[in-house]
Parts: structure tokens; sequence; C-alpha cells
């Protein structure tokens, strides 16, 4: 993986996703997501190549592409993981995980997504405004939609983590990209016309 600075203390891994990431200094850093299980040993490898060590993770929602990695460096590490209450919800057994993977048989979902089963540390506030987590203010901006408790994150440095509430322009060469309500998250896009950012970060590239 690449890590690229964006402005200040907020940078971005450059991977199957982009997950940006947060220096508390030199060697500490918040992890905005932790990307798709598959990606486990690069993300690790890539952090500790440039002496970065995570103390929590911020997750904008609870899919396998963005919260993959939660559980395993919430244990490695013992670190806190945040989620909204609804998202967290998801998270809580391989039956929560069946509501999401409606069409799937029970099995698996296990193969596919028991990666995603953790009990986050922190249950994020379902209002925007300020959030102090590890020590550092962000601005969380709730954006369901594509998820139910989808968050947008902006960091101190003014940047705007979207997740998938924005669509860049690999998601828009689907047919139809995925969201749990499309006029939900048509919503969630018109509220963040309102974000004050200098820059703006989708998940997708």
């Amino acid at each position: 993986m690449n890590l690229r600075q964006i402005k200040g203390n907020t940078w971005v891994l450059e991977g199957i996703e982009w997950i940006p990431l947060y220096k508390l200094d030199d060697r500490r850093c918040i992890l905005l997501d932790t990307g798709v299980g598959q990606e486990q040993e690069e993300l690790e490898q890539t952090l500790l190549a440039h002496d970065l060590v995570p103390v929590g993770i911020l997750c904008s929602h609870a899919h396998v592409d963005h919260g993959g990695n939660n559980r395993y460096f919430q244990e490695k590490y013992h670190i806190p993981v945040a989620l909204t209450a609804k998202e967290a919800g998801m998270c809580a057994g391989l039956l929560n995980l069946k509501c999401y993977f409606l069409m799937l048989p029970p099995g698996m979902v296990e193969r596919e997504a028991s990666n995603l089963i953790h009990t986050p540390d922190v249950i994020i506030p379902e209002m925007d405004g300020p959030f102090s987590f590890c020590g550092v203010e962000f601005q969380v901006l709730q954006t369901p939609g594509h998820s139910a408790g989808h968050i947008a994150v902006t960091t101190p440095d003014g940047v705007c983590y979207a997740g998938d509430a924005l669509l860049s322009r690999e998601a828009l060469g689907a047919k139809l990209p995925y969201c749990l309500s499309h006029q939900i998250a048509i919503e969630s896009r018109e509220k963040m016309r309102e974000v004050d950012a200098d820059f703006f970060v989708m998940a997708h590239q």
C-alpha cells in the first residue's frame, strides 16, 4: 500500500479501498476504517514500515470492505473501535449479519463475513457535530442510506472522509451502486453539500 499525505496530520493508505488515518504524533495514529480482510497483512505491514501504531479505529460503517479488520486490530493492539449503534448491532453476531447478507445461507455468511463480528468499545452518538475520540475532536455527519448507520468524518485538518456516502467515478460505473435505501442516500448526499472541508476522500478512490 502507498501512504500519502492529504493535509496536515491526515494521510491515506491507498489499497483496494482508500483508508484515511489521522496521526497523533510521529508514531501513533487513528484509522478511519480498516478495509477488507484480504488486505490485513499489507495494511499492517505498511503501518509498520512507516513506524505507525494504531491507537483507535473510527469506522464509517460495518461493511466487509470498511470494517473487515476491525476485530483483528482491536484484539491484537488492544485499541478501541467506534461505531454507530446501528452498525454495531449488525456486528453483534452471525444472525445479525445474516440480515445484511439476506440472500446468502448462514454457512456462506460465516465463511465470507465472520471477521466482522466484534463488539465496539465506543458508540458514536446519532447526531451531527463534534465527537472526541482518542483525544482528537472530529466532526461527525450522519449519512445513512448506503447503510443504516453510515457516517462521514471530518478531521481537524479539514479533510472529510465520506466513506461510501459519496460516489467516486469508479462507483458510478456500476449500473446501480449499492444502497440500503437510495432515497435516503440521496438525502445524505444533499446534506453533504454543507460540509466545510478542504478535501474529500471517497473510499472507492
